[in-house]
């Protein structure tokens, strides 16, 4: 082996050098840890809060080991070459020694790599090092030096503060923040608990987690059954000796006391076999508000005396004196009952629209069916609401009771998705043509009861009716309910084709009046006989007449939804199937037998002219 000596000349030589220039008077080459500061001998490591990422829907992710990580490996340990570099490959070997003040019962377990050597004309070697999980919960310290014993060993130690690695390796649990919090569903702080705790959930407890924090209740069910599991598959000696506590109460409950009371499990099972009924769950959310009554209710109804919930006293947040008045319990909890279920469930900017009048028109109802105990609050008469301005030419001159009908009549037809609206009344931009109907038959309901103060509408066309008058004519509201007592005789449905409609109209018109010849509507639809053009397309019809068009389309539409086409009778130009021709035949060719007498005979005011199919084609 080729030693290196460094002379005494050669230390003459360098003796004026700058301070902090490394001088050589070992006969060998020094190994030392490679550090930058004194901080950079140590390495710390906690197999509690070691942490892996793995992707999940292609995103990372992190997870905790927990008390499944046996072992952890320092990937880059670097040592430094003190002296010079020689072209052979040089080995070393390290090994473990006790650090200053170390307690000698507390010493890390390491494992080193089975061959370390320093490569041909190298300064520095990065090295792997693994420790081994402290079997008992602790601290663990050791220091790592060059072994420079034996015959072999190529190396002498470096600089003296570099020549021990000092690990301080950890299976610590430390109380999380946050655990004071919910020590109803967690228990007490137990190091071992908790370590349980992260290896089942592969997570940190922490208030960033939004299912441990805020839904800690579940998570504690989680944590009984892993529990639960562990037991019964563990050796007797191996079983965890911790508990977590027994308990439903929602982690929310306590913020909600003003509604829900006291929590007990007696309690909260009442609660969730009531919602079960009604297909629901308790949520935090507002719709506690109404549950408050249903719970004080069903209490009340089953003699329930073990608990109770709480009359709420305080005024809500949503409450506008404006349109409600003066503020009093009962009222709150009658406003309650009636525009939470019209408003899913929580007052929004939408129920303002309607809740004034509504509410009026039900306190009136209450208080007429109780007349022995009527409600002794009231509210204020809102008046004319702005949206009165664009709508008074469908509603005509206005009044409180007008407009507290019309509101009743759009929001009774205006339910969706669990919301009432009044839309069609306080939008602009929105057709009034569905309620108005509506609308009419609550006035007219209202006129029978109250023959004395009679109320008018404006007559008014719908809005799609002058695009569609040159089927339909001059609009007048009797023509209207004409109209909507024809066509459901057919399955209307909402596509009309005012085309196909008009023939049909004035033959119906026709029937009527010749079977009612003392009153005869004063109406009249406009003459229009558009023949289809794809008609032509179709052999097993045979020649056009309009009398023939009404005969189909009468007996064809409720097999269709009251929609006939040129695809429904199988017109290639319209995308259908001349495979349907016999069957569309049979049918026509069959009614016809059995009802063109009475066709013509019951539509003769229409001077139909006598049509027949052909046999064949």
């Amino acid at each position: 082996m080729r030693k290196y000596i460094y002379s005494i000349f050669l230390l003459g030589l360098f003796s004026c050098q700058e301070e902090g220039v490394v001088q050589y008077t070992q006969e060998k080459d020094g190994l030392q840890f490679s550090a930058n500061s004194s901080e950079d001998m140590t390495k710390v490591f906690n197999f509690a809060t070691a942490t892996y990422e793995e992707e999940i829907n292609g995103e990372p992710k992190t997870f905790y080991y927990g008390d499944s990580l046996a072992a952890y490996t320092f990937e880059r340990v670097v040592l430094d070459l003190q002296g010079f570099p020689t072209p052979d490959e040089r080995e070393y070997k390290l090994k473990t020694v006790l650090v200053e003040d170390q307690d000698s019962s507390k010493v890390a377990e390491v494992v080193f790599e089975p061959y370390y050597s320093l490569a041909p004309n190298q300064l520095k070697d990065t090295i792997k090092i693994t420790v081994l999980r402290p079997k008992t919960r602790g601290t663990y310290t050791v220091g790592i030096t060059v072994d420079t014993e034996g015959k072999g060993a190529f190396f002498d130690k470096g600089v003296v503060e570099k020549s021990i690695l000092r690990l301080d390796i950890k299976d610590v649990y430390e109380q999380p923040e946050g655990w004071d919090e919910r020590q109803e569903w967690l228990g007490e702080f137990d190091e071992e608990k908790y370590a349980f705790m992260v290896t089942v959930s592969k997570q940190a407890f922490s208030k960033e987690n939004n299912h441990m924090w805020n839904e800690t209740d579940k998570y504690n069910l989680e944590l009984r059954e892993a529990l639960d599991e562990f037991n019964a598959n563990a050796a007797p000696e191996d079983r965890k000796k911790f508990k977590f506590p027994v308990t439903t109460k929602l982690v929310w409950w306590d913020k909600q006391l003003k509604f829900l009371g006291e929590f007990s499990e007696e309690k909260h099972e009442f609660i969730k076999n009531l919602l079960s009924e009604e297909g629901e769950t308790l949520a935090n959310n507002s719709k506690l508000e109404y549950w408050n009554l249903v719970f004080r209710d069903a209490v009340a109804e089953q003699g329930i005396s073990e608990f109770s919930f709480p009359v709420v006293t305080v005024q809500s947040s949503w409450w506008r004196e404006s349109l409600l008045g003066a503020f009093s319990p009962e009222k709150q909890e009658f406003i309650v009952r009636e525009l939470f279920p019209r408003s899913d469930y929580q007052i929004k900017d939408g129920t303002w629209d309607y809740a004034n009048p509504v509410l009026r028109v039900l306190l009136e109802q209450y208080n007429a069916e109780h007349p022995e105990a009527p409600l002794a609050f009231d509210f204020p008469i809102e008046g004319r609401p702005e949206w009165w301005d664009f709508r008074e030419s469908y509603l005509g001159e206005y009044s409180d009771i007008k407009r507290d009908i019309a509101v009743v009549a759009v929001l009774t037809k205006q339910m969706y998705y669990g919301e009432c609206n009044i839309n069609p009344l306080v939008n602009q931009n929105m057709s009034m043509d569905n309620v108005m109907g509506a609308i009419r038959d609550a006035i007219n309901a209202y006129n029978e009861e109250h023959p004395d103060s009679q109320l008018e509408l404006p007559v008014s066309a719908p809005g799609w009716w002058a695009e569609k008058s040159y089927y339909l004519g001059d609009y007048s509201p009797e023509k209207e309910a004409f109209m909507q007592q024809i066509m459901p005789m057919y399955a209307y449905q909402e596509w009309a084709n005012w085309t196909d409609w008009n023939p049909i109209f004035r033959y119906e018109l026709a029937a009527y009046n010749s079977a009612h010849p003392d009153a005869p509507y004063g109406f009249t639809f406009p003459e229009v006989d558009t023949k289809p053009s794809y008609w032509d397309e179709l052999p097993y019809l045979g020649e056009y007449s309009e009398a023939k068009r009404v005969f189909i389309w009468i007996t064809l539409m409720p097999m269709n939804y009251g929609n006939v086409n040129g695809w429904f009778l199988g017109a290639p130009s319209e995308g259908g199937n001349p495979s349907d021709w016999p069957a569309r035949h049979a049918t026509l060719t069959e009614a016809y037998a059995n009802t063109y007498e009475d066709f013509m005979k019951k539509y003769a005011g229409a001077n139909p002219t006598p049509f027949d199919f052909p046999a064949s084609w």
